[in-house]
């Protein structure tokens, strides 16, 4: 188990690059990121058929031409706002870490750091704990700066409905789209 701050971004790109799986704090909760979504289901034991989130740099690296999308994502991202369009997830976050490592990889398979089925950790010992067989192929990343353990919101554009509330509501969403 290798453990490394915020400020460690060589580092963590190092680790990202020869496979580990890093367990981050980002502006809602604390999420897993990697760059292999395999290693996600694999860690979080979730079925395949569950979606996995792309945290993504910018939202012209999405081929769609689903214009709520680009009003959603230039009015809150970065932001606490997940978008599936086209049958993905997208989010773009309000975190300098994660944006950091996203001007390196553009994309980044993200999902909250839990066992699938199990409660969001909002600690590293809680991470420990929930993820103990997996700790040689985890990275855990300290910071002073925590999100506020609300999930971000996720809102199906395809199917007009939000699939998980969090901060931003559906009033607000609707707002934008109107």
């Amino acid at each position: 188990m290798v453990t490394y701050s915020s400020h460690d971004v060589d580092e963590i790109i190092f680790e990202l690059i020869n496979g580990k799986t890093i367990i981050i704090p980002t502006d809602t909760q604390y999420g897993l990121i990697s760059l292999d979504k395999n290693n996600l289901y694999k860690i979080k034991k979730r079925n395949k058929n569950k979606k996995i989130i792309k945290f993504i740099k910018s939202e012209k690296l999405v081929e769609t031409n689903n214009e709520d999308f680009y009003k959603l994502s230039k009015k809150f991202w970065p932001g606490k706002l997940t978008l599936i369009v086209d049958g993905e997830s997208y989010r773009k976050p309000n975190n300098k870490l994660i944006l950091e490592l996203l001007d390196r990889f553009e994309v980044l398979s993200c999902t909250s750091a839990n066992i699938s089925g199990m409660t969001p950790i909002t600690t590293i010992e809680d991470a420990k704990k929930q993820f103990r067989k997996n700790l040689n192929s985890l990275v855990f990343i300290k910071s002073d700066i925590k999100g506020d353990n609300i999930a971000s919101t996720i809102y199906d554009i395809d199917n007009k409905k939000i699939i998980r509330e969090g901060i931003i509501s559906l009033g607000e969403i609707n707002e934008q789209i109107q």
